[in-house]
């Protein structure tokens, strides 16, 4: 069985996700981000 330590318990909420980590409506898809990423080792070649 698994003890809660008392001395170490926190009674605070959990902490919440950032705005930034939570997936939004206009998220490129796989595909784009997949040409994106290409696109921008592509540029890299060329430098």
């Amino acid at each position: 069985m698994i003890r809660l330590d008392p001395a170490t318990a926190s009674s605070s909420a959990p902490p919440s996700v950032p705005a930034w980590a939570i997936t939004s409506a206009g998220a490129p898809s796989d595909g784009d981000a997949a040409f994106r990423a290409g696109a921008a080792l592509g540029a890299l070649d060329t430098l």
